[in-house]
């Protein structure tokens, strides 16, 4: 991936870990800011900048049964196609080297398939959570980026209906 100049060497060789949060398109931004962000119930998307390059999970609509569709993607920093970029959170360094970093990475790409999604069990913000723990960082991952997901996990009907529709969802 080409970078400017001025990023690549710096980022590449920094320790730091950054979460990069993005609303999911215009209507979320809105609701988001509307009043979702100010009930802990916000959407959001989110990746991992670690060594220069931002890291997200997502699914494509036709890799529903495809385990071999990679669901782990790489972007430069702030400038994930498709969303609109709203805040950056400092997660601190990691402790690991580049060739460790490279390694947690890859190994992400091999267990998360894009098959694997799931809108809240499995998903962009449990990919960062998930890598953000791996890459040991110091700082904990915010709680108010899972506003929604939490929201689900803790109300049994609203995850009965999310998981319905996820499943009707991929038959459409």
């Amino acid at each position: 991936m080409d970078m400017p100049r001025s990023e690549s060497r710096d980022s590449r060789s920094s320790k730091g870990v950054s979460l990069h949060v993005y609303h999911m398109d215009p209507c979320t931004g809105y609701l988001n800011n509307a009043f979702l962000k100010s009930s802990d119930l916000g959407i959001y998307h989110c990746g991992i900048e670690v060594k220069g390059e931002e890291w997200s999970f997502g699914f494509y609509a036709d890799s529903w049964n495809d385990p071999s569709a990679p669901g782990v993607h790489c972007c430069r920093p702030k400038k994930m196609i498709g969303y609109e970029y709203q805040q950056t959170v400092n997660l601190g360094p990691t402790p690991l080297s580049f060739r460790e970093v490279q390694q947690v990475l890859a190994s992400m790409q091999d267990t998360w398939p894009a098959c694997s999604y799931h809108i809240r069990r499995r998903n962009c913000v449990t990919f960062a959570e998930h890598i953000a723990s791996l890459l040991q960082v110091p700082e904990p991952f915010p709680v108010w980026t899972k506003g929604a997901l939490d929201f689900a996990a803790r109300n049994a009907r609203m995850d009965t209906v999310v998981d319905v529709a996820w499943s009707w969802s991929k038959w459409w």
